[in-house]
């Protein structure tokens, strides 16, 4: 094809279109497919399953919030908390910001940086999780969790 001239080219491909042998794909950056076959092979094999998601529930929650800080902060977010630190925070789940200091990977200036931010996600935790007293940073006892939801008894 390299001494075709161009419009040989062209109305060719458009016979081969019309003919049901091309299949046009996409709008705004279309490109030509055989037609009868599928656009990409397959990127996993039928027998495996697709990867769980990397955080959910606590964790999910506290990767987002983790995302909106480092937005906030201009920083990136592993600058905020490592992965490792995340998985740590939602294992051990602290309840003062002595706890959250004593976590692998926080340090007491992290803790003292983002201690009532993530403790206040800690306290919101479902039940699922393991259930603790929290204790309150502000001196105030902490209420139990029944009377937060309005489910006084």
């Amino acid at each position: 094809m390299k001494g075709a001239p161009e419009v040989g080219v062209a109305a060719l491909v458009d016979r081969l279109l019309e003919e049901g042998h091309l299949v046009r794909k996409g709008r705004k950056y279309p490109t030509l497919w055989l037609s009868g076959r599928p656009v990409r092979q397959a990127s996993m094999p039928a027998d495996r399953s697709p990867r769980p998601a990397r955080y959910t529930g606590l964790a999910r929650r506290l990767a987002d919030w983790r995302r909106k800080a480092a937005r906030r902060l201009r920083w990136k977010p592993f600058q905020v908390f490592d992965n490792r630190a995340m998985a740590a925070i939602v294992e051990a789940m602290p309840n003062t910001p002595e706890a959250l200091a004593d976590v692998p990977g926080i340090g007491p200036k992290r803790a003292a940086r983002f201690a009532d931010e993530v403790l206040a996600l800690l306290w919101l935790a479902p039940a699922s999780t393991p259930p603790r007293r929290r204790a309150s940073t502000s001196g105030v006892p902490a209420l139990p969790p029944s009377t937060i939801d309005g489910d006084e008894a």
